[in-house]
């Protein structure tokens, strides 16, 4: 009888068990969410306070170095306008959201190192960024910087607005997330010995520009990934067919990437292929190289 009952109460049991397990498995989700976003978790630095306490905590910071501001972990919505920012050099900062207020920087006439984390760039923040006159530097590397290419967001940044950024501010170094990739040409030609590739250039290409090349795969036997992607190339040397050195190759609009014209050459980190998309990813600081003639363009 008593076996009985106990077979009676089974699936009550499973119930009750199955539930306690889903219950867990929810408090373990919630507890990697909050650590995630810094809301609750014990071991997270993060400062949520008032605008008050923000710009009083700011002060505080500033007292302490005035040339170089660290508030990657503090939350807030507009950046604190508070005395002292135009002496800052070097500042740090996450934006949990997009709608972040960052109007302040334009105080900040002597910044030259700009690292930003977090949410996505909108364009508006970017043109307060390009209004900072002695900026060299800026670190997007753990920004969601961009949108992705077929994303098509209003206001949102996308490859081509970084891209157009750098022509007219040429920062010595702009380091980008990796999808953040504008593409500028095509691989004509590869040679492997020498380890050079002959580009037809659609967009500029600089000194110290970063590219990577990529290319849509078809043969899977090869590859398990759908697109190839090689490693990123500093660009420091830039030849035309004639063996002129050029510190920026620009393209003709009035001629295609298969005229010799619109064509340079440069050593590459891992060789593409013919036909491989060249993808701009960035700009580093190199050394600076003596050219052996002075020439803008590939026109």
């Amino acid at each position: 009888c008593i076996t009985m009952d106990v077979l009676d109460w089974l699936p009550q049991i499973e119930f009750l068990v199955l539930g306690l397990v889903f219950l867990h498995l929810l408090y373990k989700a919630c507890a990697e969410w909050q650590a995630q976003t810094g809301t609750t978790s014990a071991t997270s630095k993060t400062v949520v306070a008032d605008a008050v306490d923000i710009t009083t905590e700011v002060e505080a910071r500033l007292a302490k170095a005035s040339e170089a501001l660290n508030i990657m972990d503090l939350r807030f919505e507009t950046l604190p306008a508070v005395q002292g920012l135009e002496k800052v050099q070097k500042l740090a900062l996450q934006m949990h959201v997009a709608e972040v207020n960052l109007a302040a920087l334009v105080k900040m006439t002597q910044l030259e190192e700009l690292t930003i984390a977090g949410a996505c760039l909108t364009k508006h923040n970017l043109n307060l960024i390009a209004s900072l006159p002695r900026l060299r530097y800026l670190d997007l590397r753990m920004c969601r910087t961009i949108v992705q290419h077929d994303n098509t967001v209003e206001g949102f940044l996308k490859a081509e607005d970084v891209y157009n950024f750098q022509a007219t501010r040429q920062l010595d170094t702009l380091l980008l997330p990796t999808h953040a990739s504008f593409e500028i040409g095509q691989i004509m030609k590869v040679f492997s010995k020498a380890e050079v590739v002959v580009v037809g250039l659609e967009h500029s290409l600089r000194l110290g520009d970063m590219v990577q090349f990529q290319r849509i795969n078809k043969d899977f036997t090869k590859s398990n990934n759908h697109r190839w992607t090689s490693r990123p190339t500093t660009v420091d040397s830039i030849r035309t067919d004639d063996h002129t050195q050029l510190t920026t190759a620009t393209p003709s609009p009035k001629l295609t990437i298969h005229d010799v014209d619109n064509q340079v050459a440069f050593k590459a980190t891992e060789l593409g292929a013919k036909g491989d998309m060249v993808l701009w990813a960035g700009h580093a600081a190199i050394k600076p190289i003596r050219l052996n003639k002075s020439r803008a363009s590939t026109d």
